[in-house]
């Protein structure tokens, strides 16, 4: 017996309306499989990315930093490219500029150059440092204003630039404020010797500025210079932080120095000064804020803010006085007595923190691919 045909076609549209229904929950169940699936591997990516990111940043400033302070300069200042090694000590209160006499006359030792200099940065502008300059200038010759109507007594001012070989300042500024202070004229020697016809021993040059020598003066220029002071004229001695004087200097710091101002009981050290909470934000904190005067004297009169660029600080020894010193929480990075200069090399102390750098990127890069893949062959089968 046949059945009917409508029950027939009852039968068979029943049984597609159930296999429809259960391949539409297959296939539910796939997507949602895949939608966990994809959940599983974003959040895996963000957590390899949260882990490896910072890592690979951090080795990246790591290596940065250490290119910068090898060079003895952090990543915003002047690099130097070579440094002695040495280390940080103590600094409070450490003298950076000094008054001292001689026979008949006076001398003032600085530690930093910079900051009668116009050069590139116009250090000079910065604060009370012109106004200290001529407060010095007015110590050492403490006899303005002249008589114009005698021409023997015009007071001179000689800079000498002959030992600085790296660069030539430009005094113009400072050259501007000497001349108005009351000095008849200012010159600037740049080559020959300080002992050459016509310069010291001259009673027309009651004050010579030394500025920042990098080779050592011969004996018959020191002896010269030593009498000019002793004979009652001013000296104003200005030097430099350890670093620049030793690349330039060929490693002779501070022998250029020292047969001068040693007499005067003042020397200057291998280091550099450093203040953490008052110096100049434009550059660092070894460009420090100098408002500490430890004695009341003429070449601090009104002098708020002194600011070397780069300073070395000072051993000071009678008759010698100190006149400007750090704060309660400078210090001082030191070279190494007798230690050695190392060249250094910025790109070769980065290269190990690039390649590592370079190496976590790759791997990022081939996890990622190598999931793409994965999950490609399983959409496959």
């Amino acid at each position: 017996m046949s059945r009917h045909p409508s029950k027939c076609a009852l039968l068979s549209l029943s049984k597609a309306v159930k296999k429809r229904s259960a391949l539409k929950k297959y296939r539910n169940a796939k997507r949602g499989e895949r939608r966990k699936m994809k959940k599983k591997k974003v959040i895996l990516k963000i957590l390899m990315s949260a882990l490896l990111l910072p890592l690979m940043f951090g080795t990246l400033f790591v290596g940065l930093q250490t290119a910068a302070t090898a060079n003895g300069r952090d990543a915003e200042g002047d690099s130097v490219g070579s440094q002695a090694i040495g280390g940080t000590t103590g600094g409070s209160y450490e003298p950076v500029l000094a008054a001292s006499t001689y026979g008949s006359g006076r001398a003032v030792v600085a530690g930093d150059h910079n900051w009668i200099a116009e050069g590139k940065h116009s250090w000079c502008l910065y604060y009370d440092n012109l106004e200290l300059l001529v407060n010095v200038c007015k110590w050492l010759y403490p006899y303005l204003p002249i008589d114009p109507s005698d021409p023997t007594l015009y007071p001179h001012v000689a800079i000498d630039v002959t030992r600085l070989h790296s660069y030539t300042p430009d005094f113009t500024y400072a050259i501007q404020a000497l001349l108005d202070a009351g000095f008849y004229h200012v010159d600037v020697w740049s080559s020959g010797k300080i002992n050459d016809p016509g310069r010291i021993p001259n009673p027309y040059y009651v004050i010579l500025i030394i500025c920042w020598p990098q080779s050592a003066y011969s004996s018959n220029e020191v002896t010269a210079i030593l009498n000019h002071v002793s004979g009652g004229y001013g000296l104003l001695f200005l030097g430099e932080y350890y670093l620049e004087w030793r690349q330039y200097s060929g490693g002779i710091y501070p022998a250029a120095a020292q047969p001068i101002i040693g007499p005067l009981g003042i020397s200057i050290n291998a280091n550099e000064l450093y203040d953490p909470t008052d110096y100049e934000t434009d550059w660092g904190p070894e460009w420090p804020k100098i408002h500490t005067f430890p004695v009341v004297h003429p070449i601090t009169t009104g002098i708020d803010i002194y600011m070397p660029a780069a300073t070395a600080t000072l051993e000071v020894n009678s008759p010698a006085v100190t006149i400007a010193t750090g704060d309660n929480d400078t210090y001082v990075i030191s070279g190494a007595v007798g230690g050695i200069v190392v060249p250094v090399d910025k790109f070769g102390l980065l290269a190990p923190y690039i390649g590592l750098s370079s190496t976590i990127l790759v791997a990022t890069v081939a996890t990622a691919i190598y999931a793409k893949r994965v999950k490609r062959r399983k959409e496959k089968q």
